[in-house]
């Protein structure tokens, strides 16, 4: 005969069965929608070396542990929620933030039931117009002074299954006021809307110098501080880090390569 306490605890574990299995069909279906993504060229694994881009199969793994790492704590953290906005800054100038945040949003899409988006928000220091070679595409500013421009205009393909990136764009007249602006919340919920499974990477300027940035950090679910080694001290990290609500900081990532 079955106690009470036994039947409860049946009982919970149907529920947390149930609830397994509907995860895994989710990721499942998720998984084989991105598969079909369609990429209209892929980079080699020469190029990506030479862009300094991690990939599965790299010759240094070293290079691809620690953004691996970073991407599963950010997933962990997630909890319940699929997918994560993520914000990247630093404590300064040429810390190599746009290098963390490119091979980030590269990580985070290595699960093959989830796409990146990798945003430039980096509107003095702007690096993934020329670094993708996407010199004269729509961006960011343009979205901002033309309201004719919509949120899909500005999504190009970078040459990496499941990843995409918005760029800062062509104008360079953009300042702090214009992270208040109402259509950076049209944007970011346009693109956290669009796709459950989408991860968003920003590429921000860094948190102690720009006041957009501290604009930015609201709108985030998740804020990794990029620190070049031996360029800053403990208590200008300890500083930067109290900007932060505790359950916001996924980490801080110290780069071994601070040009960005």
């Amino acid at each position: 005969m079955v106690s009470k306490l036994e039947k409860a605890i049946l009982k919970v574990q149907d529920e947390h069965n149930q609830i397994v299995t509907e995860a895994e069909q989710i990721y499942l279906a998720n998984e084989t929608e991105l598969q079909e993504m369609f990429e209209p060229f892929l980079l080699s694994e020469r190029q990506l070396d030479k862009m300094k881009l991690i990939y599965g199969d790299m010759y240094d793994q070293s290079q691809l542990k620690p953004y691996v790492d970073a991407a599963y704590q950010i997933r962990q953290q997630a909890k319940a929620r699929f997918s994560q906005s993520v914000l990247v800054t630093s404590l300064g100038g040429r810390a190599g933030t746009s290098h963390v945040a490119r091979n980030l949003a590269i990580a985070l899409r290595m699960d093959k039931a989830h796409s990146s988006l990798l945003v430039d928000m980096n509107m003095d220091r702007p690096s993934l117009q020329p670094f993708f070679g996407l010199e004269g595409k729509l961006g960011l500013a343009e979205f901002l002074a033309d309201e004719s421009i919509i949120a899909s205009d500005l999504i190009f393909p970078v040459g990496i299954k499941r990843l995409r990136c918005i760029t800062a764009g062509n104008s360079r007249a953009v300042d702090t006021a214009h992270f208040q602006h109402p259509r950076i919340h049209v944007l970011l919920n346009h693109i956290r809307g669009r796709y459950r499974n989408r991860d968003i990477v920003i590429d921000a300027p860094p948190i102690t110098e720009d006041a957009g940035t501290k604009i930015l950090l609201e709108l985030c679910d998740k804020i990794i501080i990029v620190v070049p080694k031996g360029k800053f001290t403990g208590d200008q990290l300890a500083n930067a880090t109290a900007m932060i609500p505790p359950d916001q900081l996924a980490g801080v990532f110290f780069n071994e390569f601070p040009a960005s």
